[in-house]
């Protein structure tokens, strides 16, 4: 009898063993697609409610309401899109965002106030269902028939959230009154008061705290830190009627006690330390704002170790803030005294801005008249900020 052929069952075995690895390839190949498709999804929805959130915290910073926030959010996230050719806009509804307050002792988002809270936007997103107004919609998938058959779904639920806040700042005004600056003292108060106004203005009622160091060889804790929201009046009447420049530079006593030998601008910065260790807050932001129009300078010691000495005690005080999280602004007049060669009297531009710290930076004019505008740029850089 002769030998039963095998072919066609053999044949049938090698169909069924590839549509099964042509499936499993196939399934393979579908998930990662769908997983980078996710992954990119999910960057870019996270890119969308960090600028949501940090829209809606700066209407506060802004002198803004509830409502001012929530419209801000939902502007900005309507500027993303999750996919490329296909455009799936981020819908933000009201109930995505919350106002509230963070609390800084527990990292966590809070309804109610506390001691240690700042003013808080949180906006949470999850892309689900249909897109409607109001809802983003689920992430369709591709390969649909073969996303239901391996996870029983053709779409991806995905969920971003972040939270910004408005965090009060200690700000401390380090102002030169040294000798050097008598002839354009006048537009220095100036632009220390429109400073202190615009803080007040716009940001006062969110805990904001200034207070003024200044200094001639020596530094004066001339105003402790003070809530704008109730103490703007004494912060300023220091600054318009109080606060005096040094008339001449050889004094151990000008006025109000001023020791005028000189410039100690690492003085100025210890006692600013000094300051923020005394009564600052773990949920304040520290900013140092340094104004000045030359150059450290320790007369006692005789030139050039005035200067040299000076400039190296100014860095390591600077150095020494920095590590404590104080971030350091300068706004430096860089005209020369008329008339002057003394080394203690030339600018010294160079040097000054290397003393920015933290978030801070530096910056110079020759001209008095651009010191409100300077000092302006550092109020626009204190910035506002994601949590979480």
């Amino acid at each position: 009898m002769a030998p039963k052929s095998h072919t066609h069952a053999k044949h049938g075995n090698v169909l069924v063993t590839t549509c099964v690895a042509l499936f499993a390839l196939v399934s393979l190949a579908t998930l990662a697609v769908n997983e980078t498709l996710a992954y990119s999804a999910k960057a870019k929805l996270q890119n969308a409610v960090d600028a949501a959130a940090l829209a809606g915290i700066s209407a506060f910073r802004d002198g803004g309401d509830a409502s001012t926030a929530i419209g801000r959010a939902q502007v900005v996230g309507e500027e993303f899109d999750l996919r490329g050719a296909t455009k799936l806009t981020v819908e933000i509804d009201e109930s995505d965002i919350e106002i509230g307050f963070f609390d800084f002792a527990t990292d966590a988002f809070v309804e109610v106030p506390g001691q240690e809270t700042a003013p808080a936007v949180r906006v949470a997103i999850t892309m689900r269902d249909d897109p409607v107004p109001g809802n983003t919609g689920a992430l369709r998938l591709f390969f649909p028939g073969v996303m239901e058959a391996l996870m029983g779904s053709s779409e991806a639920r995905i969920t971003s959230d972040a939270t910004a806040v408005v965090r009060p700042r200690d700000i401390v005004i380090l102002q030169d009154i040294t000798r050097s600056f008598i002839e354009d003292f006048e537009y220095a108060r100036e632009a220390d008061l429109a400073f202190v106004e615009r803080l007040a203005r716009s940001d006062g009622g969110l805990g904001d705290r200034v207070g003024v160091v200044t200094f001639g060889r020596e530094a004066y804790r001339s105003v402790e830190l003070t809530a704008l929201a109730n103490g703007y009046e004494e912060v300023t009447d220091f600054l318009g009627f109080e606060m005096a420049v040094c008339q001449d530079a050889s004094s151990q006593s000008g006025p109000n006690g001023i020791n005028c030998r000189g410039s100690g601008t690492a003085d100025g910065i210890d006692a600013a330390v000094e300051m923020f260790e005394d009564s600052s807050s773990m949920v304040s932001d520290r900013v140092l704002v340094l104004v000045t129009d030359g150059r450290p300078c320790h007369l006692e010691l005789g030139l050039p170790d005035a200067v040299e000495t000076g400039e190296a005690l100014a860095l390591e005080a600077a150095q020494r803030a920095a590590d404590l999280d104080i971030n350091i602004f300068v706004v430096e007049f860089s005209e020369p005294t008329p008339g002057s060669t003394h080394l203690c009297l030339q600018p010294n531009e160079d040097f000054n801005l290397e003393l920015a710290e933290g978030y801070g930076f530096g910056v110079t004019t020759d001209d008095p008249i651009e010191l409100e505008g300077k000092l302006a740029q550092v109020a626009k850089k204190l910035p506002v900020r994601l949590v979480d």
